[in-house]
């Protein structure tokens, strides 16, 4: 989906390969921008500095970022489950306080918390529940399949002798 058909306050998904990255949509200056939350450690995210500094590299605590939406990003924009105002608001809020926001973390505090925080007032991730789910059901097979063959060995120990 093309950008232009998103209303502010939408939380917008960017597809990629392995994982979803997602923002608000906010007005800025010159046009729509994007309020999201980025590992510092991953360096530039899409392209672009944080908050003006220039830097191609984050800072520890400079994972909030706010961003002029590219004209030829594509966008999964879905619109809020809070009033769109308030989303924003929640949006602008956390990027004015970003250094007190503490830092990155993929399982507590990353991109999808930040959107959905904004845009639902629920701090969550849809993407790392899944992959604990599926974690564990990847540990639960492995374990079944070590017991089982634990419990299988013996007698194929005794059918070769």
């Amino acid at each position: 989906m093309d950008w232009a058909m998103a209303r502010y306050g939408d939380k917008l998904t960017f597809r990629t390969p392995f994982y979803d990255h997602e923002g608000v949509l906010v007005p800025g200056p010159g046009g729509p921008h994007v309020i999201e939350r980025v590992n510092p450690g991953w360096g530039m995210s899409r392209g672009c500095s944080s908050g003006g500094s220039g830097s191609s590299v984050y800072a520890a605590r400079e994972c909030i970022v706010k961003r002029p939406l590219g004209k030829e990003e594509k966008v999964i924009a879905t619109p809020p489950k809070v009033p769109p105002q308030q989303a924003i608001a929640m949006a602008e809020k956390k990027y004015q306080n970003r250094n007190k926001e503490g830092p990155y973390d993929l399982f507590s505090n990353n991109c999808e918390h930040l959107a959905r925080e904004c845009t639902e007032g629920r701090k969550y991730s849809k993407q790392v529940d899944n992959g604990v789910k599926a974690a564990v059901a990847i540990g639960a097979v492995a374990t079944a399949s070590i017991v089982a063959y634990r419990a299988l060995a013996p007698a194929s120990a005794r059918r070769g002798n």
